[in-house]
């Protein structure tokens, strides 16, 4: 920015209106520190739901899903398979 020149080919800024670099990098801390306190916007809230829908699938498959080990009546029947005891 120190460079820069207008059409004009005149310097856009004077040697008094040049920022140090402490106050440079003071204002994107300043940037940055208001960037991550915002409120969420349209795609975080959206990722968010669709993590909890996922989850919430992720959930119920479980649920619903067979479980190990097979069981018929009282009879554990990967335990009778592994003994050879399933007939």
């Amino acid at each position: 920015m120190r460079r820069a020149c207008g059409t004009d080919g005149f310097r856009l800024f004077q040697a008094s209106e040049f920022l140090s670099s402490s106050k440079g990098a003071s204002f994107f801390s300043r940037q940055s520190a208001a960037v991550r306190q915002s409120d969420p916007d349209e795609m975080d809230v959206q990722a968010a739901l669709e993590e909890n829908n996922f989850s919430q699938a992720k959930e119920t498959v479980e649920t619903v899903q067979l479980q190990h080990p097979l069981a018929y009546d009282h009879y554990d029947l990967c335990a009778m398979a592994l003994c050879n005891t399933l007939k």
